[in-house]
């Protein structure tokens, strides 16, 4: 199919790589990340055209463009309060990717850590071209530099080049370069198995692309840059613009259910499960305000509808690591977790303006938000009744042998065997015992033992889960 060459003046590109980290250790987590120049995030303060590749930003409209029940969690005013933590550092480091053959510079304005509830958090890439190339390029750049780690022919072969040192994939520039002291907070999950990874929810490992691409001034913007902008197709093996669709019905119906066209034809937003673009022909001057908008309200929105995305799928996959009968505590603490997070933070609106409404549903459906936050609330509610039913099963049983116990006691009075364990024991009169007695005897050691070990499971459970509640309730 043939693709009409399209030039793209400047782009901005946000990447977002969701990590998971231990909650026990999130106030060493922060100490550390403030020792290596990063700077908690403050609504209130006056903003730093550094921390936003240069573009000014309201922080006044930044605050009312969310509801107020939902602007104190993205906005705390202590890194210690409930909420998104957000540190910042700028670095605004040049860089290169080579691919194929191509070079394509690109700049390294800064990056963030945001610390979330429930023990995720976000590592994010702010990164920019200023150098007017082919949209190809640009989507190129895109698609291999959200890939942490190829696995596969089509995401191999770029390279990226800063500072005389060579990456081949981007996890390692991002880890040993801009967060080297991160991988000692991370959650282990390697003991459920050699397949886990530190995120083994996090499909693929590619990370999240958040982009405005600014095309030359009154440039067409049609179906087909609309639908490589969403599945972020750039160039194939021999460099040639790539298309990953031939039917153009395809192209059409995929166009009107993952684009917003509220301000065509100067401008698109287009919304997929890897990328969230705007694409203008406007000129640089018109386009401002607009990207002071992708650094302020567009980061906050696709970061929190990201966030929802990664909590349902931690709850998934939680849920489905329970051992089956042995863990009821852990479904409790499910059960409690996904209340928490739908009291506090999950809602289904969360912007006051029309568009953001418009673009906040465009996530959700792609995301697949509503469905997983059914499904996960469904599945939990069913594992707990059926855990319910297991425990009064087990209830059961304990009350019979309790109450056999009872008769059988009852019966004896308690006092067959019981001088004989007065003072200082003889076991010798073990051997004249009758087999009544011995009965007795048997009836009373298991009756201590059986009391003790309830007792002690019990207070070993009920610590456990204060321990895992204290833990982790400051910051929920």
């Amino acid at each position: 199919m043939e693709v009409t060459r399209t030039d793209i003046a400047s782009a901005e590109l946000i990447f977002y790589y969701p990590i998971t980290y231990s909650i026990a250790k999130r106030d060493e987590l922060i100490a550390t990340t403030k020792e290596h120049g990063f700077s908690f995030f403050q609504v209130e303060e006056r903003p730093n055209k550094n921390d936003y590749a240069g573009h000014d930003i309201s922080h006044e409209g930044l605050k009312q463009f969310f509801y107020p029940f939902i602007e104190d969690k993205l906005f705390p005013k202590h890194w210690r309060e409930r909420g998104f933590s957000r540190f910042s550092k700028v670095w605004n480091e040049e860089a290169n990717m080579q691919i194929r053959g191509r070079t394509i510079p690109f700049l390294i304005s800064s990056t963030d850590l945001v610390i979330c509830p429930f023990g995720i958090a976000f590592i994010v890439m702010k990164t920019a071209i200023r150098t007017q190339m082919a949209a190809s390029d640009v989507l190129d750049f895109a698609h291999f530099f959200r890939v942490l780690v190829p696995h596969v022919e089509s995401e191999r072969g770029a390279t990226i080049v800063k500072n005389g040192a060579h990456y081949n994939h981007t996890d390692r520039l991002i880890h040993e370069t801009y967060f080297p002291f991160l991988a000692q907070f991370f959650v282990d999950y390697e003991k459920l198995g050699d397949a886990y990874s530190h995120m083994p929810y996090f499909e693929d490992e590619r990370m999240f692309v958040s982009g405005f691409v600014r095309t030359e001034e009154d440039a067409v913007i049609d179906d087909m840059l609309l639908f490589r902008l969403g599945q972020l197709d750039g160039t194939d093996a021999q460099n040639e613009p790539f298309v990953s669709a031939s039917n153009e019905a395809y192209i059409k119906e995929y166009v009107s259910e993952h684009v917003l066209t509220r301000w065509a034809p100067q401008t698109y937003r287009v919304t997929s499960n890897r990328a969230h673009m705007e694409v203008t022909n406007q000129s640089e001057r018109d386009a401002y305000a607009r990207v002071c908008e992708f650094y302020s309200i567009d980061y906050y929105t696709v970061l929190l509808h990201y966030f929802y995305k990664m909590m349902l799928l931690k709850l998934t996959f939680e849920h489905s690591e329970i051992r089956w009968g042995k863990e009821k505590f852990v479904v409790d603490e499910l059960i409690e977790r996904i209340t928490k997070f739908s009291s506090r933070y999950y809602f289904d609106e969360v912007i006051v303006r029309s568009e953001g409404q418009e673009v906040s549903a465009l996530l959700r459906k792609h995301f697949r938000i509503t469905e997983q936050y059914k499904e996960i609330k469904a599945t939990l509610e069913e594992l707990y009744r059926l855990q319910e039913d297991q425990e009064d099963e087990r209830q059961s049983t304990f009350l019979f042998i309790l109450t056999v116990y009872t008769v059988v006691s009852g019966i004896y009075g308690m006092n067959v065997v019981i001088d004989d364990w007065k003072g200082s024991i003889d076991w010798g009169k073990l051997a004249g015992y009758t087999v009544f007695e011995w009965i007795a005897w048997v009836l009373g050691i298991t009756g201590i033992v059986l009391s003790f070990t309830i007792v002690g499971r019990t207070a070993y459970r009920g610590l456990q889960t204060f321990g895992r509640k204290y833990r982790r309730k400051k910051y929920e």
